[in-house]
């Protein structure tokens, strides 16, 4: 187990937030960008990273 998949959660989250998320903390990409990568709206790509983010806060907590 490498910390990029305890970092994501595993399984945990979908594997859309987990690209998002991915790009956004590691690749330090824009929310453009993100979108761009997923095929998705700019909207969309801060919705799936904000919702990853406070899913992964969830875990961290119960661990």
């Amino acid at each position: 187990m490498n910390f990029v998949s305890v970092f994501l959660g595993e399984d945990q989250l979908p594997l859309n937030q987990k690209q998002a998320v991915g790009l956004r903390v590691f690749d330090e990409a824009t929310f453009e960008e993100i979108a761009v990568k997923l095929s998705t709206s700019e909207d969309n790509a801060r919705k799936l990273v904000s919702r990853g983010l406070s899913k992964l806060r969830e875990i961290w907590k119960k661990e």
